[in-house]
Parts: structure tokens; C-alpha cells; sequence
């Protein structure tokens, strides 16, 4: 499962890549394309439910938990350089975690999380999407603070 992961994370950054040159779209067109294309599209981004999550983390060594820790701190690090935000402005953990809570819960729903209200799944994404493509265009935008900068992704756990 962990491979199949790994191996989505150049096309995902492609796709970005893409939409982000692409001169038709804005910047924050491009960075809601990619989002709900992550949420919506069955080709899209393969993503575990938690009870998968789960699962795969109990066969996990130390080890291998940390290499895969350290490559999607990588590939969401990556994915901010593509949407032209420091990491200095943003912890790309932060990002990754709201992303895929994000996608995680969307994927999930009716079957999987039947208490909330899947009638408002469309508006609840949407909310989801335009909150964080607002939070990420601050951090964009910000300037890091002097002699202030995060460590390089690959140096984190």
C-alpha cells in the first residue's frame, strides 16, 4: 500500500505542476483544481481510510514509519514549492494533515462516516477548499521572518 502511495506522488506533483503553468487558470484556479481533484476524481489521489491506516501502521517498523513520514513531508513540502509558498510560512505538515482530513473525510462519506450529513458533503469540500486555498494565499503572500526559517524537509522526521 505504502508503494502505491509513493508511486502516485510525481503525478500528483506533475498534475500540479500543470495547473499551475497553466496561463488560463489563476494562481488560486489552479490550487482548487488540484484540491478538488484530489477530493473528487476516482484516478485522482489514492488515499487510506483510517481503519486502512491503521492497519498498515501496525505491520510498520519504527523504520518504515519514519521513511514514509519523511517522503510525505517531502511530497507536501514539494507541493507548496509548486503553489510558489515557503515552507518558512507554512509547515508543510500542517498542510498535508489539512489536506488529507480533508480528502479523507470526503472519501469516506456516507459509507464510512454515516453520522455526519452526507447531503452536505458538495458544500462542505467547497468550504474546506476555499478556507485553505485562503490560508495557503497568506502564507504566499507573507514574508518570513527575518533569519527565521524552517528546516529543510528532507532534515525532518
Amino acid at each position: 500500500m505504502l508503494q502505491a502511495l509513493s508511486y502516485q506522488q510525481p503525478k500528483l506533483l506533475a498534475f500540479a505542476r500543470t495547473l499551475m503553468s497553466d496561463p488560463k487558470l489563476s494562481w488560486r484556479e489552479g490550487l482548487e483544481t488540484f484540491l478538488r481533484r484530489c477530493c473528487y476524481s476516482s484516478s485522482g489521489i489514492a488515499v487510506l481510510s483510517a481503519e486502512e491506516e491503521q492497519m498498515v501502521f501496525r505491520r510498520l517498523s519504527p523504520e518504515e514509519y519514519q521513511a514514509f513520514q519523511r517522503s510525505q513531508l517531502i511530497l507536501f513540502g514539494e507541493l507548496l514549492a509548486v503553489f510558489g509558498i515557503p515552507v518558512a510560512t507554512i509547515d508543510p505538515r500542517l498542510f498535508g494533515n489539512l489536506a488529507l482530513a480533508m480528502i479523507m473525510v470526503r472519501k469516506a462519506m456516507p459509507e464510512g462516516l454515516p453520522f455526519l450529513f452526507p447531503e452536505m458533503a458538495d458544500e462542505m469540500v467547497s468550504f474546506q477548499i476555499g478556507a485553505l486555498a485562503d490560508a495557503l494565499e497568506r502564507a504566499r503572500d507573507a514574508k518570513p521572518p527575518h533569519g527565521e526559517n524552517r528546516p529543510e524537509t528532507e532534515n525532518e522526521p
